[in-house]
């Protein structure tokens, strides 16, 4: 099991006392607080699907979505405080009979986060969403469009909750897992009406990356 423990490789400097000292030094300096890079495959989830008319019954549900999760914030170490701006991506098409229908939606959120408590280097955190949203949806037939786009834009609030793995104080990266709900979303479909399209995202490890924290950090190694 020590392969798969994250925490292994801290137990020593942790035990020495080294970790504590770092810390301190660096927590007095404000020089744990960073900037913040992060990427994650994501996934979002229709918790309602368009309405589609009588003719167009047997078009099934949209279900769910795939792509990036790419985001860029700031860490405030102290106040257990990070605010963000996460970009998402989604496409979403469903067939039936040769009718296809299709949904694109595009995601630029400000996030703002405290992470609550620390059990052993698992740290959950929750917060706010401001989503400004770009919907897009089509219809056709083979090559042939039926009707016309209709796009809708929105600011969409919701909520962010999830959790961290942070072995140490000092990392300079973390695994993150984030889920999103955005409650009360409605777009206009191609037959006119609108329609309530509520989302629920999730990524269950993002990759984060604090630059100035690594330097940082290895700068004061090098001079400990």
């Amino acid at each position: 099991m020590k392969y798969f423990d994250t925490t292994l490789r801290e137990e020593q400097p942790k035990l020495s006392g080294k970790t504590a000292l770092l810390e301190n030094k660096l927590f007095a300096d404000g020089k744990l607080n960073s900037l913040s890079i992060g990427i994650a495959p994501s996934a979002s989830y229709f918790l309602k699907s368009p309405e589609f008319s009588e003719n167009w019954q047997s078009l099934p549900n949209h279900k769910a979505s795939f792509n990036w999760d790419i985001g860029l914030g700031y860490l405030h170490h102290k106040a257990n405080l990070h605010i963000g701006l996460s970009y998402r991506s989604y496409a979403s098409n469903v067939v039936s009979y040769g009718l296809e229908h299709i949904l694109r939606r595009q995601s630029l959120a400000l996030e703002a986060t405290k992470f609550v408590w620390n059990y052993n280097g698992f740290v959950p955190f929750c917060g706010v969403s401001l989503s400004a949203e770009r919907w897009a949806a089509g219809a056709f037939i083979g090559d042939v469009q039926q009707g016309e786009t209709t796009r809708s834009s929105m600011l969409s609030p919701g909520i962010i909750f999830g959790w961290d793995i942070v072995p140490s104080p000092l990392e300079t990266w973390v695994l993150r897992t984030n889920l999103r709900y955005y409650p009360s979303q409605k777009i206009k479909d191609v037959q006119g009406k609108s329609s309530r399209i509520d989302q629920f995202e999730f990524n269950f490890i993002q990759f984060v990356f604090y630059p100035n924290r690594w330097m940082q950090v290895r700068k004061a190694k090098r001079d400990f």
